[in-house]
């Protein structure tokens, strides 16, 4: 069972400076970067896409969101992937993006009923992941793609230590500032399973952050990989 206690000092940390997410996962860069060109680029594009339609979509806004407290299955066999979620949390499923010797997949859940936050799995399979990436390694990956790419960025809390599904994880928690002055905050664990790298994102804006947590607490204790 992942280790949620340290979820509660990531909510007090609620005033720290806010934000909306794009930073998803960048962490596909560096492993896509080292495997494939070709893969990356086209990660990168629909990454960019992705957060422009996602922040066009979204509504700042201080209140008047709820999630429901039912939660329906997902599933992906193909994956290895399951968890919990809001029953008005939109799902999305990505198309995998296969290249050489590298390939992704994504699933993503946007709250109601603006899409102000969201949380998503990505798994990326390479030859190179098995044996050559451990935990405090992703970790500082993670760190510095996020000093490149994000503007303002703030290290609200990091840990090597964490656990996902029962192993062995990192966690990263950052604010900062990306697109048009608006800010995020974000949750990002990331894990190793035979060759394929999995991770969790939880990134909202900064005004909704809090009150979509114990949601997004939820559907991250209920993750399993098989």
């Amino acid at each position: 069972m992942p280790r949620l206690g340290k979820f509660k000092g990531l909510k007090e940390n609620h005033k720290a400076p806010l934000a909306i997410g794009i930073r998803i996962m960048v962490t596909l860069s560096l492993l896509c970067l080292i495997a494939n060109v070709g893969l990356y680029k086209s990660l990168q594009l629909q990454l960019v896409e992705f957060f422009h339609s996602w922040i066009a979509n979204a509504q700042i806004t201080n209140g008047g969101e709820s999630s429901s407290s039912l939660l329906v299955s997902y599933r992906n066999p193909a994956y290895g992937v399951s968890l919990s979620y809001p029953s008005d949390w939109e799902k999305q499923e990505g198309n995998r993006i296969i290249a050489s010797n590298l390939s992704a997949w994504s699933v993503a859940f946007y709250s109601p009923p603006s899409k102000s936050a969201f949380l998503k799995v990505i798994e990326l399979n390479s030859t190179q992941v098995n044996g050559t990436m451990s935990i405090p390694k992703l970790l500082t990956d993670a760190i510095v793609r996020d000093v490149h790419v994000t503007k303002d960025l703030q290290i609200l809390n990091a840990s090597s230590s964490y656990t996902l599904s029962g192993r062995h994880a990192y966690m990263l928690f950052t604010s900062g500032e990306l697109i048009k002055n608006i800010r995020y905050q974000a949750l990002e664990i990331g894990t190793i399973l035979g060759n394929s790298k999995y991770t969790i994102v939880y990134e909202a804006l900064g005004s909704v952050y809090s009150k979509y947590l114990p949601a997004a607490q939820k559907m991250i204790s209920s993750f399993r990989l098989s």
